[in-house]
C-alpha cells in the first residue's frame, strides 16, 4: 500500500528557500505567483514542446528539513525559445519514494508519455549530464499537448480575465481552461519575443543618446 503525504504550502515555502540556498539547487526558487501568457513567455529562458520519459524521486535539502525532489526527463521535440535540443530535466518536489507518495499542490503532474509545452528557468546545473530547469509557474507552466483529429492543441489553463477574454473571442472555452492550437500558441510566443526584443532595442537607442 502506497502512503500518500500532502506537502502543504508552509513545506513547498521551506523548497523555495531551499532553492534559494544553493543545496545542491538553483538560486532562483520558482515563481508561486499566477502570471500571464506574457510573464510566461519573458520569464522564461527555454520555450519547447517535450515528451516525458521517466522519472527519479529522492531526498533532497537540509538535514532535518528534507524533503522528496522528483527530476523528470524529457525528450525535446519543438523548440519556441531558446536552443536546447536532446533531453532535459525538470525538478519539481513531491514523488513516489520509498513507498510513500509525496503530493506538492500547485505543481504539475507530468506521466510518462505524455507531451507538454513548457516554460523553464534555466538551473546551471545538470543531471546525468544532460540540463536541468526549474518550471516558472508552477502548473501553469506546463501545458498538456492533445490531439484533436489532425492537430495538436494544448489545454491553457485561464484566469478570471483571460477565461472572459477569451468567451468574448468565442474561443473554445473549458470551465477553467481553453483549447489552443499548437501552432497559434507559437505565434503568439515568437510575437511576444518580438516585441520584447524591440523594447528592449528602443531603451538601448534612449540610453545611447546624450
Amino acid at each position: 500500500m502506497i502512503l500518500r503525504f500532502i506537502i502543504n504550502r508552509r513545506t513547498i515555502l521551506v523548497f523555495l528557500l531551499i532553492l534559494a540556498s544553493g543545496i545542491p539547487l538553483s538560486s532562483r526558487p520558482a515563481s508561486v505567483v499566477e502570471l500571464s501568457l506574457d510573464q510566461l513567455i519573458k520569464r522564461s529562458d527555454l520555450i519547447v514542446r517535450a515528451q516525458v520519459l521517466s522519472k527519479e524521486a529522492q531526498w533532497s535539502g537540509l538535514p532535518g528539513r528534507s524533503l522528496v525532489l522528483t527530476y523528470t526527463e524529457l525528450e525535446v521535440l519543438d523548440i519556441f525559445k531558446g536552443d536546447r535540443t536532446g533531453r532535459i530535466f525538470i525538478r519539481a518536489p513531491g514523488g513516489n519514494l520509498g513507498g510513500h507518495s509525496f503530493v506538492a499542490p500547485g505543481w504539475p503532474t507530468l506521466n510518462q508519455g505524455a507531451e507538454f509545452i513548457l516554460f523553464l528557468r534555466d538551473t546551471r546545473l545538470l543531471r546525468h549530464g544532460k540540463p536541468a530547469y526549474d518550471l516558472i509557474g508552477l502548473e501553469q507552466a506546463s501545458l498538456p499537448v492533445l490531439r484533436v483529429g489532425e492537430e495538436k492543441v494544448v489545454l491553457m489553463r485561464l484566469n478570471c480575465e483571460g477565461k472572459e477574454e477569451a468567451r468574448k473571442a468565442k474561443s473554445r472555452v473549458l470551465e477553467r481552461a481553453v483549447l489552443v492550437r499548437v501552432e497559434s500558441l507559437n505565434l503568439q510566443i515568437q510575437a511576444v519575443m518580438k516585441n520584447q526584443g524591440a523594447g528592449l532595442e528602443g531603451s538601448g537607442e534612449k540610453a545611447s543618446q546624450p
